[in-house]
């Protein structure tokens, strides 16, 4: 049965998925059986499940490691344990994926090094007495860059859902803590782990103070000088929480210049691909915006050229259309944009709102107003359509009413509509912004 509807993955929308297909194709000569086939789905199910349980487990070696040198300490073999256990240290000094799993993992490394001696003071060296000194002191540093990281994952998402709270408790918590005071104190213990606290610090007062711009720049030098320190993973989860950080700071109006340089950064130290050496469509076609609103084309060419092929499969043709699409309209080859979107036959909701935009977008600057009215109504049909977060929608069709009362303020001309205009979009959270702001600005241009 698996090698029957393996071919099928991994949209596994085929007709030939039927149970009573799969049946003809697995036994052509007997008559279909709803029962059998019914326990055989079933039992392929089970055997599913404990394929992903074994992936997950044998993908963390720390974890099996552990739970091997958990087995051999209940056994008489001092010798074998001790070799395991410098093996594993090994490992672990060398492979950095993560510093708080790193100071989880130095922890347990400690805690059987001092249960290996049967928790005998007596037994244990005088350079090993520091061992349940070390034990606790890595467990507050797992703690703590496991709150913060935490925290950080829950801000980003508390803003993209638009949910409104005064404080978090995790917040009451992190609060409390006189994070100078004890970075002081772990400075005089390890240079390294000081390097490595200090930037989760940084990292959790610029999501948690978002209202002072200081406070995202101090973690962003932080990240960029002690790069060295990261493993790749962890390099790649710091710079998501630093573009969320900047995503979600209230100080000033946040430049596209400084989402550009977090892509390029990413971009220049290969952080942009997952495990599975794929890039999301929502993240490729994110670069691509941002680098096509700044102009940066050589940027943009190298970009699709190298990542083009590494979005997921289902969104692959979709991520094509859309590269295409705005690579012609930032060298301001409008009319081949526009053709490109006529043509695209991707329904990907993502793709599909991207590209309407894209065309207002380009109606407004080809002054063609007829198909521009008609573009913004066929967008507000379309969202109406689809079962969308009515925050998204309200976001989209903001946008919208927007492009046509500029496009009124650049058919009439008033400086003074148009500067109250300027003042009203210039903080606003809206779609497009920037490329919002910049038609703004060049109207102005033309009318002073």
């Amino acid at each position: 049965m698996f090698q029957t509807i393996r071919k099928y993955y991994p949209e596994f929308k085929s007709q030939e998925l039927r149970r009573e297909k799969v049946w003809e194709v697995i036994f052509p000569e007997k008559p279909f059986n709803y029962g059998v086939i019914k326990n055989l789905i079933h039992e392929l199910s089970k055997l599913a499940d404990k394929f992903m349980e074994l992936q997950t487990y044998e993908s963390d070696k720390p974890g099996m490691d552990f739970n091997l040198l958990s087995n051999i300490l209940k056994r008489p073999v001092e010798k074998v344990f001790n070799v395991k256990l410098n093996q594993v240290s090994a490992y672990i000094e060398k492979e950095k994926k993560s510093y708080p799993d790193y100071f989880k993992y130095t922890k347990k490394l400690k805690l059987l090094r001092f249960e290996s001696h049967g928790n005998k003071v007596s037994h244990i060296k005088k350079d090993e007495k520091e061992i349940s000194i070390d034990i606790s002191e890595n467990e507050l540093y797992y703690s703590i860059c496991r709150l913060i990281k935490t925290y950080c994952y829950m801000k980003g998402f508390i803003y993209r859902s638009n949910f409104k709270k005064d404080i978090l408790k995790i917040e009451i918590f992190l609060d409390g803590i006189d994070f100078n005071k004890l970075n002081d104190n772990i400075k005089k213990l390890s240079h390294d782990n000081y390097i490595i606290l200090d930037l989760y610090f940084r990292m959790y007062t610029a999501m948690r103070y978002n209202d002072n711009f200081d406070n995202y720049l101090s973690f962003k030098e932080c990240l960029i000088k002690n790069f060295k320190y990261f493993h790749k993973k962890e390099k790649s989860l710091l710079f998501n929480i630093l573009e969320s950080s900047l995503t979600i700071n209230t100080a000033k109006f946040i430049s596209y210049r400084e989402y550009y340089e977090i892509d390029m950064l990413r971009f220049g130290n290969n952080l942009l691909l997952d495990e599975n050496n794929l890039i999301s469509f929502n993240e490729f076609a994110g670069i691509i915006k941002t680098s096509s609103s700044l102009k940066e084309i050589k940027f943009l060419e190298e970009f699709i050229n190298n990542y083009r092929k590494h979005v997921n499969k289902p969104q692959q043709f979709a991520a094509e259309e859309f590269a295409s699409a705005y690579l012609h309209y930032t060298r301001g080859d409008l009319k081949a944009s526009l053709d490109i979107i006529t043509r695209s036959g991707s329904n990907y909701f993502e793709f599909r709102v991207d590209m309407k935009i894209l065309q207002i977008k380009i109606f407004y600057e080809l002054e063609d107003f007829v198909s521009l009215e008609y573009k913004i109504d066929a967008m507000k049909h379309y969202l109406n359509s689809e079962k969308v977060n009515s925050l998204y929608k309200s976001h989209f069709i903001q946008f919208c009413n927007y492009v046509i009362r500029l496009y009124k303020l650049k058919e009439t001309g008033n400086e003074k509509d148009v500067l109250y205009f300027k003042d009203e979009i210039r903080n606003a959270d809206i779609v497009s912004s920037y490329w919002m702001n910049e038609k703004v600005d060049e109207l102005i241009k033309k009318i002073m």
